[in-house]
């Protein structure tokens, strides 16, 4: 078992993120111990679609966040760890100049699993 409250590193708990699931909680805290990334959330439960317009219903029950991005390399380790975690369903979101902005992880249930996305456009869902 991980120790993670040994760690310099700042861990997510249910105080912090009230309406995430704690299993996607658990599987954040060790992306964050495998990648050695002070990794910060951009977005959890929320209401509104997505910023391409695309509904995620991860978000509305408390199983999707979308983190910061920090760098491609970064980028990179995240997802990575993200899938030594057991996260399946992974996204990267760029802004218009191609720069990733944040990075989706969800473990909504009844979606397909080995998916991993770039920029959905409008209307289309990631498969």
């Amino acid at each position: 078992m991980v120790d993670f409250y040994s760690s310099p590193l700042r861990y997510f708990t249910s105080d912090r993120l009230p309406d995430v699931d704690p299993d996607l909680i658990r599987r954040l805290n060790i992306i964050r111990h495998f990648s050695g990334v002070d990794i910060k959330v951009h977005r959890a439960k929320t209401d509104i679609l997505n910023t391409n317009g695309i509904e995620c219903p991860g978000h509305e029950i408390g199983k999707a966040v979308d983190l910061m991005s920090i760098d491609p390399y970064t980028n990179w380790e995240i997802i990575m760890s993200a899938i030594s975690a057991g996260i399946t369903r992974a996204g990267i979101y760029v802004n218009e100049k191609g720069h990733p902005r944040f990075i989706h992880l969800d473990v909504v249930p009844n979606q397909p699993g080995g998916v991993l996305w770039v920029n959905v456009k409008n209307g289309e869902t990631p498969t």
